[in-house]
């Protein structure tokens, strides 16, 4: 037989709960993601996307994306991502955002996974480039986690320089 206290809190408890269901005070909790959302930090040097002749085009079209999946990224060459654009339907890419880097500037794209889908394992970053050095100058793949899921990329001459990942 339970106490005249232990019915007491047992009640309350059941109180409690129920406000919580009658409310929806739990289904409306918002995920916390440590590190917050993904994102990339693109910081441009002085020389952007210099041509062989050594004239420098003055801005860059870049395009980031939050995949759970890196393969096809890293299958597709360069004219089929910027052309054809196939990874854009592909079902690895949780979200992609472009914009143009100019000469001496920053910029930050953010990365929103689509509303229910899984949490994204890879940030990979396309840039346009006129005439790269090499494969690895155009484009990178970067492993992320909840914890450390922000890129900071340097856009070079003619390239990018190895990702850091905070």
């Amino acid at each position: 037989m339970l106490s005249h206290s232990g019915g007491w809190r047992m009640a309350l408890v059941a109180v409690v709960m129920a406000t919580a269901m009658a409310t929806g005070s739990c289904t409306t909790m918002k995920k916390v993601i440590p590190g917050g959302e993904p994102s990339v930090k693109l910081v441009a040097g002085q020389e952007l996307n210099v041509k062989s002749d050594g004239t420098s085009l003055g801005s860059l079209h870049v395009r980031a994306y939050l995949l759970k999946d890196a393969t096809g990224f890293r299958a597709l060459s360069y004219e089929d991502l910027w052309g054809q654009r196939k990874l854009d339907k592909d079902a690895a890419v949780l979200d992609m955002q472009e914009d143009v880097v100019t000469s001496s500037s920053e910029k930050k794209l953010s990365l929103k996974p689509k509303k229910g889908a899984e949490e994204g394992k890879f940030i990979a970053v396309l840039a346009g480039y006129a005439q790269p050095e090499g494969d690895t100058a155009w484009r990178q793949v970067m492993d992320i986690d909840s914890k450390r899921n922000t890129v900071e990329i340097v856009l070079g001459p003619k390239g990018m320089r190895p990702a850091t990942v905070k």
